[in-house]
C-alpha cells in the first residue's frame, strides 16, 4: 500500500464514536445492571461495534474494543490502556457512559493501522 493510500484513523473517528454510541444505546436501553448477565452485555457490546466498525475500516485498520459494564452501587474503578503505535495513522477512542441508573458502561477502541 503506498503511503498516499494509507487511510488515518482520524479521517473515521467521528464515524465510529457514532457506531460507539448507538451500539450501547441499542444495547443498554432497556437493561438493569447483572452481575448473572454483565459479561454477556459486555461482549454483546464490544462484538458488535468492532464488526459494524471494521466495515467502516474495511482492511486499512485492525480494531480492538474493551467493554466494561459496571455496577454504580459498588464498583471502584480506574483503568488505563496504552498501545505502541504510529501516531499520524493509529487511534483509539475511550468513552464513558454514565446516563444509565445503575451501572455504567466504558468502552475503548483502538484503531491500529495495518501498513
Amino acid at each position: 500500500m503506498e503511503a498516499s493510500d494509507k487511510k488515518q484513523f482520524t479521517s473515521i473517528k467521528t464515524q465510529i464514536e457514532k457506531i460507539v454510541d448507538d451500539k450501547v444505546d441499542e444495547i443498554f436501553k432497556d437493561y438493569n445492571y447483572d452481575g448473572q448477565n454483565a459479561q454477556e452485555k459486555s461482549n454483546q457490546v464490544a462484538e458488535a461495534i468492532v464488526k459494524e466498525a471494521q466495515q467502516l475500516a474495511s482492511k486499512n485498520f485492525k480494531l480492538q474494543a474493551i467493554a466494561m459494564v459496571l455496577n454504580k452501587e459498588t464498583s471502584g474503578f480506574h483503568l488505563s490502556a496504552s498501545c505502541y503505535w504510529d501516531s499520524t495513522q493509529d487511534g483509539n477512542i475511550n468513552k464513558k457512559f454514565d446516563k444509565f441508573e445503575t451501572f455504567y458502561v466504558i468502552i475503548t477502541l483502538f484503531g491500529i493501522s495495518r501498513a
